[in-house]
């Protein structure tokens, strides 16, 4: 049955790291609080809770719960609306800011900080919900699922939601959801979208000679190509030019198709990588580039085919050259 009134999705933002001294609003997500993030994304994926518009504090922690939450919903994290008002803010002005949520949105995320997100709650639920036995309400990465019979949100009072329950991370499975097309569904360790990555194979001339651009791989056990993977809501070929000046440090354009795919094990089960070519127009120096430690070298085309050691690779390096000559 679908509901016709309003729903809200009250997130605490996960658990934050203390390992170093930064200002409060700067402070990351720990590992704990990443995962229980892309937990609760996953959960509302699964209960068709898809949030039609969703608010966050900019918080460093809020947003990346935001984020991490959104893209394991299959949500593109562009789709998160920041709000500055919403830093450590009070019951008063979380209402202002749900007021201003555009009537068409039904259901709403609002991803923000404690006392206030408890507060909001307990103000808004009848009955209001009991705290348990350490007087906690929204631990980190907590959702509270709220039902009002509202037409607009500038109507939300006191005691007019319906809390239909709580939801805390650390009670959900540790697995994530792998959907496979007429198949039986398939648990993994990360999200689905984990799974799918893109990668680029830099290219220049020198000298009239093509080169084949390979970096370190994070270990710096081995050579590769720069890749990673593809978020919700970007693409294959933008997510291998990230990838290039990301690892490689260098930037560029592609000019050709997809030069096809291989497969790499990782997170306990295959990845499918795309593979572009990128034509490099500009190298950056070690200085402007983050991931210098991972080194890189410019190889020819057939060193550089026989050097990469995942199965397949070497054939798309080839596949290029041949293209380009």
């Amino acid at each position: 049955m679908v509901w016709e009134g309003r729903e809200l999705l009250l997130l605490r933002h996960g658990k934050s790291d203390w390992s170093r001294e930064l200002p409060d609003f700067d402070r990351p997500l720990k590992k704990r609080g990443r995962q229980g993030a892309q937990r609760i994304g996953a959960w509302l994926q699964q209960e068709a809770l898809v949030p039609d518009y969703v608010l966050s504090s900019p918080a460093e922690r809020a947003r990346q719960t935001a984020d991490l939450c959104c893209k394991a919903l299959g949500m593109d994290a562009a789709s998160v609306h920041p709000d500055r008002r919403l830093y450590l803010a009070d019951t008063a002005a979380l209402r202002r800011a749900l007021a201003r949520v555009p009537d068409e949105c039904r259901r709403v995320l609002l991803v923000g900080h404690n006392p206030g997100l408890e507060e909001l709650l307990l103000a808004l639920a009848e009955p209001a919900p009991e705290r348990t036995d350490d007087g906690k309400l929204l631990t980190t990465a907590t959702l509270a699922h709220l039902r009002f019979g509202l037409s607009h949100w500038h109507n939300l009072t006191a005691c007019s939601g319906e809390l239909v329950q709580l939801v805390q991370a650390r009670s959900l499975d540790h697995r994530f959801p792998f959907p496979h097309a007429h198949e039986r569904q398939e648990w993994r360790p990360r999200p689905a979208y984990y799974y799918h990555q893109a990668a680029a194979i830099p290219y220049r001339y020198c000298h009239g000679r093509l080169e084949i651009l390979l970096t370190g791989s994070g270990n710096g056990k081995h050579w590769r190509l720069p890749q990673g993977v593809v978020a919700p809501g970007r693409s294959e070929a933008n997510t291998a030019r990230d990838q290039a000046l990301a690892q490689g440090g260098v930037v560029g354009e592609i000019q050709l198709p997809c030069l096809g795919y291989f497969r790499r094990e990782k997170w306990g089960a295959d990845c499918e990588v795309a593979v572009y070519g990128l034509e490099v127009v500009r190298v950056l120096e070690d200085a402007q580039w983050p991931e210098a430690p991972r080194g890189r070298q410019w190889l020819e085309a057939a060193r550089a085919s026989q050097l990469v050691r995942q199965p397949g690779v070497g054939r798309l390096i080839t596949k290029l050259a041949r293209l380009l000559a």
